[in-house]
């Protein structure tokens, strides 16, 4: 009897422990039953999207709202994979499986790595960049000028036709300067000079940039902001740059007579750009915002990169989803 009750006690004992490390742990951790809905998160797994309350206590992986659950639930058990969200949040999750009373549960560890991994691409495509710049720069300079020099000897000999094709040359060198020069703009961002900005001013002036070109291609504007002032602290030109490749995009994405809407909620200091284009296939959600990744025949993959660095400079939580088929949804939301 007396070793029994110790036996229990050290059982009780390491349940405790294991429970106290499981709430301590660093990573999420997410317990499932035998038929495979969740009986238990730690601290930490309550911060993963969509898992942020109590209620998915109960519920199947796939039940969790957001794309997060449904991708954790399609790893195998014993492996360890790699899930990224929204094309910008990674998560690293490994599934196992461990003997309760002679039948087989199923828990995962879930590690947000969107951080380092962000950090370990910005350093890797800026010494890309640096070294593409320095090369491209150092002899778009030099060739420009004997293109320059030739030009003028041409005109003075009156060679029409060798001066049109001279004239394609230069024109053509002074993209590939504009497009390092691109490429440029992300490594050099600066740090953003914060001012409290009304945000529904800001976006009347990105419309104000797009109104003609919205007439023309028969494209919908549609407003639904807040009635309520949105005053956010922003780098003002940076945060115009994002709306302005936002606002670009979507009107690429979209055919004539489409439709775009601009969304506020000032209480949750939000803010939606969704059009009505073709969406976002899913072999291409995990590829947004990767740098130098562009679907356009003629992109260079600056566009979304540079929107993620202006964004994650800010603090700023953003999303690009397609909600529903025939939708993109960019959703911003601000730091208080």
């Amino acid at each position: 009897m007396e070793r029994l009750r110790q036996e229990r006690v050290l059982n009780q004992e390491q349940n405790l422990f294991l429970k106290a490390l499981i709430e301590a742990s660093p990573v999420g951790i997410i317990i499932l039953d035998f038929d495979g809905f969740i009986t238990d998160c730690n601290p930490e797994a309550l911060n993963l999207p969509g898992f942020g309350n109590e209620e998915v206590m109960g519920k199947h992986l796939g039940q969790i709202p957001g794309p997060l659950g449904i991708a954790l639930e399609q790893v195998s058990v014993g492996s360890s994979e790699i899930i990224r969200v929204s094309g910008v949040h990674m998560y690293k999750c490994q599934k196992a499986q461990f003997l309760d009373r002679g039948a087989k549960r199923q828990f995962l560890i879930v590690e947000e790595l969107t951080e380092a991994i962000l950090e370990s691409e910005k350093n890797a495509y800026e010494k890309v960049i640096r070294m593409m710049s320095h090369e491209v720069n150092n002899s778009t300079g030099a060739i420009n000028s004997i293109l320059h020099t030739f030009e003028k000897t041409l005109k003075q000999q009156n060679l029409p036709d060798h001066l049109e094709a001279l004239e394609v040359a230069i024109t053509r060198n002074e993209h590939l300067g504009q497009f390092m020069k691109n490429f440029a703009e992300v490594v050099r961002l600066p740090e953003p000079q914060k001012t409290n900005t009304d945000i529904h001013k800001l976006l009347i002036q990105v419309y104000t940039l797009y109104a003609v070109e919205a007439k023309r291609r028969n494209i919908q504007w549609q407003w639904d902001l807040d009635t309520e002032d949105f005053i956010a602290s922003i780098d003002r030109s940076q945060i115009e740059q994002v709306l302005v490749n936002l606002v670009k995009n979507a009107f690429e994405s979209m055919e004539a007579h489409g439709h775009l809407l601009i969304s506020t909620r000032a209480s949750e200091r939000c803010l939606i750009i969704q059009d009505d284009g073709p969406g976002i296939p899913p072999e291409l959600q995990n590829k947004l915002f990767t740098p130098f990744f562009s679907t356009k025949t003629h992109g260079q993959g600056v566009g979304l990169t540079l929107v993620r660095e202006i964004l994650v400079n800010h603090g700023c939580s953003f999303s690009l989803s397609t909600p529903k088929p025939g939708c993109t949804q960019f959703r911003i939301e601000f730091e208080l």
